[in-house]
């Protein structure tokens, strides 16, 4: 249920990462090119990332193999988590 639950934001995060980073809009928080624009990219891809493989190895505990994969589920939600604080970090510390 949690790791599902980790996939619900990954849509949206991605959808509000693409809308502040367009150079269209005038109020985006990344109008221009920046390593600060470039890492918040980088952080909706390994928060990703990190959420499809909580999804993976919560799917393989429900199956029976072991705490291993509790462990890996567990260290890949926080790993999400720490993307998306990262993600807001980069927002608020963005050159403007």
């Amino acid at each position: 249920m949690l790791t599902t639950l980790a996939l619900l934001p990954i849509l949206p995060w991605a959808f509000v990462t693409l809308i502040e980073t367009d150079s269209g809009w005038g109020d985006s928080i990344w109008r221009d090119a920046s390593w600060s624009k470039t890492m918040a990219w980088v952080t909706v891809a390994c928060g990703a990332a990190a959420a499809g493989a909580a999804f993976e190895f919560g799917w393989r505990l429900r199956q029976g193999h072991g705490d291993r994969n509790r462990l890996w589920m567990r260290v890949n939600l926080a790993v999400e988590a720490a993307a998306i604080v990262a993600w807001i970090v980069l927002a608020y510390t963005a050159p403007g």
